[in-house]
């Protein structure tokens, strides 16, 4: 027994050491499969003949049946080599199984590989890259491991605003970090703001510089800018060997929180080792998922975010889709007046900005969800995720597949109210937020907003009917969610306006 295990560790340590340092570096996973089940047939092939050649007593017509059945399944393995389709091989059915109804065999491939264009693929030493392209709608994505990651449609918001939205807190953001590349149109879009002397980009996987050149288009050639300096690490690594005080603005954009190794640039020790190397004034954006993770997750990742920062504010650059928390040491005021600064910064940010529906500082204003009093209030009984209990590694994945959008949303808008606090009192900058809410179908910070801008004028002003109407017409769109109508009516402007 104790050779055999012997043996068996030996096995392993070699085997460790040759798939991660040789093999698939080399002959990459493909190859990698194929020499283990040919090295695992042929030990078998082996073992069998030596055991019938030992039972026969080593007849030798035993012999040449043992040679030819090591020949034969070498022989089956080179003839009957299986297909290897890169697109099935990358669709990440562990995620993205509940997205259709037909799982048989064609079904599958149907999804997977028949309305995409394979553009790039790459297997590199921390994940398999690829890249393709929607033939129908045009739209091209990067994965990893089969996870969609960046895409130059339903994700743009995000990744344009994930960067953009803290600059405008940040009154030179002279140094800058970016924590993760995929497209590279998040940093893309950081380039477009003139004052910015240095950008470092922290990227684990070198595969994904290559995937990232494909989007060029897309991310204003965010390689090529002198003022960026692409570094090949572990983000919580380079930030462990960076000096304190180095940034003005850190932007961490990494995948999903339930992925192992990436779950660790969500936990409270790294935001407080990442708060260290800000500088005096400086500001960390981090991007948060709302679906793929129940309220008690949602809320864990807000406390903790919240205890390293003393100010906080939370964005919605997808409705149910994506958050992104901005924190900061200094008071953080978002109101149009710095929202205004991203629209006039300079024409290609302000185009850029257009792209992903962004055109007046009231659009910015709109997304604004929380504050850090807001998450203090609605997380009073939240865990703290931390490199200890590694909570959300563990506790997300039980709900991948479960829609929880909805429900973090509706556990969100509790506290979710109309930021008048930032707001000059103008009840047509009012209206004009209330509209923008309406489209939004932010039902109860639209009336409210309304109710707002109707209460602030005088009683014969020409607007006011006006306005009243467009709540009456607002009401006969569609029916509003239980909880908005329930806040409507305990909100006193609108029991006021008889709403």
């Amino acid at each position: 027994v104790g050779y055999l295990y012997g043996v068996n560790t030996l096995g392993g340590v070699l085997g460790a050491f040759l798939a991660g340092f040789v093999m698939l570096p080399g002959i990459q996973v493909q190859g990698t499969i194929f020499v283990a089940a040919a090295c695992n047939l042929l030990a078998t092939a082996v073992l069998l003949s030596t055991a019938e050649v030992r039972a026969l007593a080593g007849r030798a017509s035993t012999l040449p049946r043992a040679a030819l059945g090591i020949a034969l399944f070498g022989l089956m393995l080179l003839v009957q080599r299986p297909p290897w389709d890169p697109m099935l091989m990358t669709a990440g059915m562990y995620h993205y199984i509940e997205h259709f109804d037909d799982h048989s065999r064609q079904g599958i491939l149907d999804y997977a590989v028949g309305k995409y264009e394979l553009i790039f693929y790459e297997e590199g030493l921390s994940t398999v890259v690829t890249v393709a392209k929607n033939r129908d709608s045009g739209n091209m994505w990067l994965a990893n491991n089969g996870k969609i990651d960046a895409s130059t449609s339903t994700d743009m918001p995000t990744q344009v605003l994930c960067a953009i939205l803290p600059a405008q807190f940040v009154e030179a953001p002279d140094d800058v970090l970016v924590i993760g590349l995929a497209s590279g149109i998040t940093a893309g879009a950081l380039t477009l703001i003139p004052d910015i002397e240095r950008l470092d980009i922290v990227e684990i996987e070198p595969a994904i510089e290559r995937a990232a050149r494909i989007f060029s288009e897309h991310n204003h050639e965010v390689l090529d800018d002198p003022r960026v300096n692409l570094m090949p690490n572990d983000g919580r690594n380079h930030l462990l060997l960076t000096e304190e005080g180095t940034y003005d603005l850190i932007v961490s954009e990494p995948s999903n929180p339930w992925i192992t190794g990436v779950s660790n640039l969500f936990t409270r020790e790294f935001w407080e080792m990442g708060k260290r190397r800000l500088k005096d004034g400086g500001v960390w954006s981090q991007w948060i998922q709302m679906y793929g993770m129940d309220d008690d997750d949602l809320l864990s990742l807000l406390r903790t975010f919240s205890t390293v920062y003393d100010h906080v504010v939370v964005y919605a650059t997808i409705e149910d889709a994506d958050l992104v928390l901005v924190g900061s040491d200094h008071p953080i005021t978002a109101g149009p007046e710095a929202a205004s600064r991203l629209l006039t910064w300079s024409p290609e940010l302000t185009a850029q900005l257009d792209e992903v529906d962004v055109n007046e500082a009231l659009d910015i204003v709109s997304m604004l969800q929380l504050t850090r009093d807001d998450i203090m209030d609605m997380t009073e009984r939240a865990v703290l995720n931390t490199d200890d209990n590694m909570r959300i590694e563990y506790r997300a994945p039980k709900h991948l597949h479960i829609e929880t959008s909805w429900n973090n949303m509706r556990r969100m808008m509790k506290h979710t109210s109309v930021p008048f606090a930032v707001l000059p009192e103008d009840p047509m900058l009012y209206a004009d937020l209330a509209r923008i809410y309406q489209s939004r179908d932010d039902v109860t910070r639209a009336w409210n907003a309304m109710a707002a801008a109707i209460a602030s004028l005088p009683l014969q002003h020409p607007v006011r009917e006006e306005w009243k109407q467009e709540l009456v017409e607002w009401q006969t769109e569609g029916d509003e969610p239980e909880d908005a109508l329930d806040e409507r009516a305990e909100d006193p402007l609108a029991v006021e306006q008889g709403l």
